[in-house]
């Protein structure tokens, strides 16, 4: 059975790290204002506690980033300021964080179509199961695929480009198409 699977460019991938980083900056100016506003030492040790932790991610996320290592910083500074929020009985602002964590790591996923005889499942939230039936034509050209619906529906995503010999797979994959859609004419 022939399959197909190709990335596509996730072009909004910078926005969503800045959203989280603008995030990130609003949770730890809400900790440095628990900190100083505070009398009760619980509080202001957990508020000080999930400043440090967050700063040092950052730091250690830096420093491994110079050796290759991949750290996410976001996920563990998010991930404690979750831990935070519970610990301090913040219950609505510990499951907000943790959804907004959720999207974001659904977000930056990498976006994968997979195309088989029987279906193409197209990334898209829910994922799409596109059946051969529902298409005019799908091809790839110049590293963008193109899929046309029988109802004048259109969508075109970029794809990320692996190998150096991609005009014979893409002659390949045209014509393994061609064969899907003739089978539904």
């Amino acid at each position: 059975m022939n399959q197909f699977t190709f990335i596509l460019k996730n072009e909004k991938i910078a926005s969503y790290k800045k959203s989280i980083l603008a995030i990130i900056g609003l949770n730890l100016l809400f900790f440095i204002y628990l900190s100083y506003s505070t009398n009760n030492n619980y509080i202001r040790n957990t508020a000080i506690f999930a400043i440090a932790f967050t700063l040092l991610s950052y730091l250690l996320s830096y420093f491994l980033e110079r050796k290759n290592i991949v750290f996410s910083a976001v996920f563990t500074s998010v991930a404690f300021f979750i831990f935070s929020y519970f610990k301090l009985h913040l219950w609505w602002q510990a499951i907000a964080m943790l959804f907004i964590l959720l999207m974001y790591l659904y977000s930056i996923r990498i976006l994968q179509v997979i195309i088989t005889e029987k279906i193409i499942i197209y990334p898209s939230f829910p994922n799409k199961h596109i059946q051969w039936e529902m298409l005019n034509n799908l091809l790839v050209k110049d590293n963008l695929l193109t899929i046309d619906f029988k109802n004048n529906k259109l969508i075109q995503s970029e794809i990320i480009v692996e190998k150096k010999d991609e005009i014979d797979d893409e002659k390949e994959f045209n014509d393994f198409c061609r064969q899907q859609l003739n089978k539904w004419v």
